[in-house]
């Protein structure tokens, strides 16, 4: 999928009270610990198969964009870009703690952080991608939030599907 304009409308408001996004640049303990959080449900294993220099490197580019969820200051998502202000910028990784789904925060993650990225100059281009221990289940589970957080958006012609 492609987005080449930033979503018509207003940005989606907090959902809940105390939530509110912010581009961090974590440190790889509290890195890990949220991508696990996040992740472990659905088997992510990528950045935990990278060497900490690896993932410091990662972390610390200018073009690395994480994006953290946070209700009453705790870390509870993860919106995470690679490539940013390249031609192409990946989201690599997209997912809430499993206590805080069903509550309308997944849309408010993705809305805010694809507006952020579009303001950079750069078109997001949303890949799933099966990790090396993940299951095709979580992979179908991933790609129908992807689907249905870009149905709620109120209008989507600037999402093509390539």
């Amino acid at each position: 999928m492609e987005m080449t304009e930033s979503p018509d409308g207003e940005p989606f408001a907090a959902p809940v009270a105390g939530a509110r996004i912010v581009r961090e640049h974590p440190g790889l303990s509290d890195y890990l610990a949220l991508y696990r959080a996040v992740g472990e449900p659905l088997q992510w294993d990528q950045r935990l198969g990278m060497s900490h220099g690896a993932l410091r490197h990662l972390l610390g580019d200018n073009a690395t964009y994480v994006h953290v969820l946070r209700a009453n200051d705790r870390a509870v998502g993860l919106c995470e870009f690679v490539g940013v202000g390249e031609a192409e910028v990946e989201l690599t990784n997209f997912g809430l703690i499993s206590e805080f789904q069903g509550k309308r925060l997944g849309p408010y993650l993705l809305d805010h952080s694809l507006r952020i990225n579009l303001v950079a100059g750069s078109v997001p281009c949303l890949a799933a991608h099966r990790h090396q221990r993940s299951s095709w289940r979580a992979i179908d589970i991933s790609a129908r939030w992807l689907q249905a957080i870009f149905a709620a958006h109120r209008k989507l012609s600037g999402l093509t599907i390539r």
